[in-house]
């Protein structure tokens, strides 16, 4: 008896009619994988954008005209780079009204070169007026580095926490390994002030590198000059304030929200459109279901009448016809989950590269979450598109199934 199952008729049917079913099987799967990259997309740029806004820690930040995209590029995409911004005006600015906090930052960028362990943004900071980066060491459960010591960002698997890194004629110690932002600062090592000042005397005995500005020295200069604005103040006008006193001297103010917003602007809509698109898929691939499995129904009446002859209820004939769909479509979703984490837990790497903006894919149980319900939402479109058929079939008698398919 065990060969009259529902589970053994319907996969007989299914081995029977092996292109349908082969097509059924990649229409879900294409559907899901798309579903799928587009949801695990849409998430990793949010998640993106809000350790963007999370690890900037500061309200605006001070930096060299000159400097460009540069302080972008390294925060956000990990673009090395290394600017100057004279110790004495970043002092000054740090001493303005409306300013609450103000610690200095200074950026070198290592070579690509036997002499360095990975091309990466050195990131010098101040531990004492420091704001920024010491809460993120703590939520990292890593320790300040001290003179001679870095700390790494969490995309450097080739170096390891009690290792040695290479940098110009320097090796410093690893003290600690940061968690993954989706940032520039993922590729990027930390130290304090002192070691930061060390290595640029360093940096600059190699041909290519950026050159002091006259008249100063390695202890004359920073990069940047992180800032908190009183909550009382006018940010925008303490902004304009300082583009216009500090012009002469090649500074513009940068608001962090601004760096945010650059990096998220066309979130929304990206998610606006992968939203749609889902949603579009799903639909599409419900009605071609149905339209499948309604013209196969039609086929097999001649089928469903002899097994309503010999007693088949009409509840078991739905269960048939449902049962095929929850295997074929089963089976579409299971490939297409498996392709996508082929893709990007591989290649996760050059899908951040790729994507040119902030980007932290989600975390293991948040994954795993996406993965069940993307499984489940593409496993379910059969049973549903074959529910009216299923239906439909079981409301006719017998009789008129065997007269109809004969």
């Amino acid at each position: 008896m065990s060969r009259f199952t529902t589970a053994a008729i319907a996969w007989g049917n299914i081995s029977h009619k092996r292109f349908r079913s082969v097509c059924i099987v990649l229409l879900t799967a294409a559907t899901t994988l798309l579903i799928t990259g587009g949801t695990w997309l849409g998430l990793s740029l949010r998640n993106g954008a809000e350790s963007t806004r999370a690890r900037l820690g500061a309200d605006a930040i001070a930096i060299p005209q000159s400097s460009g995209d540069s302080l972008e590029g390294a925060l956000l995409m990990g673009s090395p780079s290394t600017f100057y911004l004279s110790a004495d005006t970043a002092e000054r600015i740090a001493l303005l009204d409306g300013v609450e906090r103000a610690t200095p930052q200074l950026f070198i960028s290592s070579f690509d070169s036997d002499h360095c362990a990975a091309l990466v943004q050195i990131i010098g900071y101040d531990p004492a007026t420091d704001f920024v980066v010491t809460p993120w060491l703590v939520s990292s459960d890593v320790a300040q580095p001290q003179y001679g010591e870095v700390v790494i960002g969490g995309n450097l698997y080739n170096l390891k926490l009690g290792g040695k890194m290479p940098l110009f004629s320097v090796e410093l110690n690893v003290v600690g390994v940061l968690d993954k932002t989706g940032m520039g600062f993922d590729n990027s090592v930390f130290v304090d002030m002192e070691t930061a000042r060390m290595l640029l005397a360093e940096y600059e005995k190699y041909q290519g590198a950026q050159p002091l500005p006259e008249g100063l020295g390695t202890q004359g200069v920073v990069s940047a000059v992180l800032l908190d604005i009183d909550d009382g103040f006018d940010s925008l006008a303490f902004q304009r304030s300082v583009n216009l006193g500090f012009r002469d001297e090649g500074v513009r103010l940068v608001a962090s929200q601004s760096i945010v917003n650059d990096a998220s602007k066309n979130l929304g809509l990206i998610a606006g459109i992968l939203g749609l698109l889902i949603s579009s898929l799903w639909i599409l691939a419900l009605f071609v279901l149905a339209v499948i499995f309604t013209l196969a129904l039609d086929g097999r009446r001649r089928e469903f009448g002899i097994l309503r002859a010999v007693g088949a209820t009409r509840g078991r004939l739905s269960a048939i016809i449902i049962t095929e769909s929850a295997l074929l479509c089963g089976a579409g979703a299971t490939i297409a989950i498996g392709a996508v984490c082929l893709v990007v837990f591989p290649y996760g790497e050059l899908i951040e590269r790729a994507m040119q903006a902030a980007y932290l894919p989600p975390a293991s149980g948040a994954a795993a979450g996406l993965f069940a319900a993307c499984l489940l939402l593409g496993a379910s479109v059969g049973p549903l598109a074959s529910l009216l058929s299923a239906v439909r079939i079981g409301r006719d008698e017998a009789f008129a199934n065997i007269m109809e398919g004969g």
